[in-house]
């Protein structure tokens, strides 16, 4: 007869469950719990004490604890259900974040189609959890053909008990292990999944359980909230003013009733116990993380191809289109850049005539010296104290006979220059009279030099030529330098 193994995945304790069908019902062979180390070997250890290790098992399920799942509530356009796994795929990314790539990932619609906008839960199993249980199970020696939750399990088994819970929409209230899971169940199906604490009397708090029923009915819009349906627990003895109307499902006396073995806390297997009915009995999962729903189990569309069509004529008149705005941006440009330059060319032409008279300007002032200023300072220079000085001695006296003053050629040499010819009583007086007559302003270019066998006091006689500068770039009383006024 086929039988079922399900190891119950939780975050303090793992469980194993083993079914087998017996007739037109189960039988249930073991329950068994034990806490979860970090050890791979959790499962394997189990198994080992409970005999379990040495059974054969026509399939092996995993169910997992709602609180090591992320769920999420997505809104996608409207579209055929055959595009609704890539939208979901793409959508939970950037819900739950990049960087995750080996989690675990499945969905339940809720409501949705061509024309109206999709509502899906999305339950994900991060890597994290989903490595640690593959580790533990291969330890074991075991291959898990499905990873299903353990609340939907639950609440399936309540659906299968109570078959009025198939259709309407209904909260379960699901106790077991020292917490509780909250279920919204819509027609048969999973569609807000929560998990709290529970109270010392082993059902979730009054506060947990209306916050609970008004996230529901947000969900739900129009559609009513047919009631609370309390799972294993007695409402009467733990919801003083339940807020709604509740009823009463025995799962703890369902399980008791087909297990050999008594059990403490037998809420805490409705899940594992769920799944294996629902697999023995041939019956679709809510929620397979092994087994998630794609687009290739629907019919085959020619939408998504008409889309991608479409988006790459859009993409490519977006492209013809911004191409086009650029260029007639850089024309626009263009115009105002040529008619700026041709305002300035009429500037610049209305201007013309007054800079070539500058230019002349220019051209006369850079040749203009000041030549009486030149004379006076190259007087004082030949002679700086009057004849009767004794300070200044008779063999440095020079002698000028001839003085050329000219100006030079224009802009590009400035200033004039004076050509000098004289005579000396000894060639050491040139030097001085060169030392005197050059300063920042001046420069003295030594000519010919010769001196004669005939006697006489100036018997050396020389040529220099002296530059002078423009006037303009000449410090006013430079040229009382060194002398008397």
């Amino acid at each position: 007869m086929p039988n079922i193994l399900v190891i119950d995945w939780g975050r303090r304790h793992v469980r194993a469950v083993a079914v087998e069908s017996a007739g037109s019902d189960v039988r249930i062979v073991k329950l068994a719990t034990a806490d979860r180390s970090e050890s791979p070997t959790a499962v394997a250890e189990l198994l080992e004490q409970t005999g379990l290790a040495k059974g054969s098992f026509s399939k092996v399920l995993v169910s997992v604890s709602g609180d090591l799942m992320q769920f999420r509530r997505l809104k996608l356009p409207p579209g055929p259900a055959a595009e609704l796994a890539p939208m979901v795929e793409l959508q939970a990314e950037r819900e739950f974040g990049a960087g995750d790539e080996g989690a675990a990932l499945d969905f339940v619609p809720v409501r949705g189609d061509d024309t109206i906008p999709h509502e899906v839960l999305v339950a994900r199993l991060p890597t994290v959890e989903r490595a640690a249980i593959e580790k533990a199970c291969a330890a074991a020696g075991l291959k898990p053909t499905s990873y299903l939750l353990r609340p939907v399990g639950a609440a399936s088994l309540a659906s299968r008990i109570n078959p009025a819970l198939s259709s309407g929409a209904h909260v379960l209230i699901l106790p077991g292990g020292g917490e509780v899971d909250l279920v919204l169940w819509e027609d048969g199906l999973p569609t807000l999944v929560r998990r709290a604490p529970a109270n010392a009397s082993g059902a979730v708090s009054q506060g947990e359980l209306r916050r609970t029923v008004s996230t529901a009915r947000i969900q739900l819009g129009d559609r009513p909230l047919d009631g609370l349906i309390f799972c294993g627990c007695d409402p009467v003895a733990t919801q003083s003013d339940p807020p709604l109307e509740s009823s009463f499902v025995d799962i703890d006396g369902w399980i008791e009733g087909r297990s050999s073995e008594a059990i403490d806390d037998t809420g805490q297997y409705a899940g594992a116990v769920g799944v294996a009915v629902a697999e023995l009995a041939g019956e679709p999962h809510a929620v397979d993380l092994l087994n998630p729903r794609s687009s290739e189990e629907e019919a085959p569309s020619q939408r998504p191809k008409i889309l991608a069509a479409a988006a790459a004529v859009a993409l490519l008149l977006g492209g013809a289109w911004l191409a086009y705005a650029r260029l007639t941006q850089h024309d626009a440009e263009t115009a105002n850049v040529r008619s700026e330059l041709a305002a300035e060319e009429k500037v610049i032409e209305k201007f013309s005539p007054m800079r070539v008279r500058a230019d002349a300007i220019d051209e006369w002032l850079a040749t203009d010296v000041a030549w009486l200023n030149e004379l006076e300072r190259l007087g004082r220079k030949l002679r700086p104290q009057v004849l009767e000085s004794k300070e200044f001695l008779a063999e440095t006296d020079v002698l000028v006979t001839g003085l050329t003053a000219t100006a030079r050629g224009g802009a590009k040499e400035t200033g004039g220059q004076i050509e000098l010819k004289g005579a000396a009583r000894d060639a050491d007086a040139l030097d001085d009279l060169e030392r005197e007559l050059r300063d920042a302003d001046h420069q003295v270019q030594p000519g010919a030099v010769a001196t004669a066998d005939t006697p006489g006091l100036y018997r050396t006689t020389f040529q220099a030529t002296l530059t002078a500068p423009p006037a303009s770039t000449v410090v006013p009383g430079a040229a009382n330098e060194g002398g008397q006024p």
